[in-house]
């Protein structure tokens, strides 16, 4: 009866085991731009940074990532560990997402787990969190429950939350050749 909850259960933790066995991997961008950002929130009093933190550090992220980073540079423990930690929970958040969407056309609950497993063990969502530490998994979520909120019917929440994956990464309004939607 159980069945489907206690294989998501387990392999959702075993999802999160194999991300925190790289959790001190520290990748060429994290040890070159991410963690530099972070410590600078930490030492320029955090949201205060934001005024800054651009030409001081060269940071070309836009502001929904450096807002989420000054909020969690509050937070003591090291600095890979708490970005890797962003990452994670936005890789369970796109999963759920994508298993909801699934589900929304369905109506069957394998059809959820099916699809939430295989964008969490997918290798490019996996390597983005894990070993790199990248936040592209934080507008790919929004997007996707952007596509949910409309589904619903759910517009203006929907068109909100789309503004909101905008300012984590332009690539949000990008066509696959760089220009933007018009």
């Amino acid at each position: 009866k159980h069945l489907l909850l206690i294989v998501f259960i387990v392999l959702s933790v075993i999802a999160l085991a194999m991300r925190i066995l790289f959790i001190d991997y520290l990748s060429g961008d994290m040890a070159s731009f991410l963690v530099p950002w972070f410590n600078y929130f930490r030492e320029n009093g955090h949201f205060l940074a934001l005024k800054t933190i651009d030409q001081a550090t060269n940071n070309d992220y836009l502001l929904g990532y450096n807002n989420l980073l000054a909020l969690m540079s509050y937070l003591g423990g090291r600095p890979i560990a708490i970005i890797k930690s962003i990452s994670f929970f936005f890789d369970f958040a796109l999963a759920i997402g994508v298993g909801l969407v699934t589900y929304h056309f369905s109506k069957k609950k394998i059809t959820f787990l099916i699809s939430y497993l295989i964008v969490l063990f997918a290798p490019s969502v996996f390597a983005n969190s894990a070993l790199w530490g990248q936040c592209d998994q934080i507008y790919v979520c929004l997007i996707v429950y952007t596509f949910l909120l409309f589904l619903k019917k759910k517009n203006i929440f929907g068109s909100l939350l789309l503004g909101i994956a905008f300012s984590f990464k332009i690539q949000t309004i990008q066509t696959d050749n760089g220009t933007e939607f018009t």
